[in-house]
């Protein structure tokens, strides 16, 4: 990639992080002890939120530990006398656990492969053939879908 094409993404990367960190979360009450979180304009997938006796649950913890700390907050405030206590991943995609960092201090409760499944996407993202490789086939999954 030429320098310029570098330097001109590294500003639309700091733009759009800054727009995604300066959005409010929406909640959706379910229940009195279920939330849905998300941030409108970057949001991939729905994080639940449950009262539970232990404290909260959180389901998911979407794309990056920057933007569920977004979420968190929201979550907190409406359930401002609850901590949290565990978060869930349904699977490895990056949009479902790319959050986990955020919650270092709580057990991260997923089936047995996750580890397994976080570590080859890792993989498959560092290397630019297999990101092609990867958006082909993601794409090829949309436009049969539509």
């Amino acid at each position: 990639m030429k320098l310029l094409n570098k330097i001109i993404l590294f500003f639309l990367l700091i733009n759009l992080n800054s727009a995604v960190l300066a959005q409010e979360a929406k909640i959706t009450k379910i229940t009195e002890k279920v939330v849905i979180a998300k941030l409108p304009i970057i949001s991939n997938c729905n994080i639940v939120a449950i009262a539970s006796q232990q404290g909260l649950v959180v389901v998911d913890t979407e794309c990056s530990p920057g933007v569920i700390e977004i979420l968190k907050e929201a979550i907190q405030k409406e359930f401002p006398d609850n901590k949290f206590a565990y978060a869930i991943n349904t699977h490895a995609h990056c949009h479902h656990s790319g959050g986990n960092a955020a919650f270092k201090e709580l057990p991260i409760i997923a089936h047995e492969n996750i580890i397994q499944d976080i570590q080859w996407w890792i993989k498959t993202m560092k290397s630019e053939e297999k990101r092609k490789d990867w958006g082909k086939y993601y794409q090829d999954k949309i436009t049969k879908c539509k």
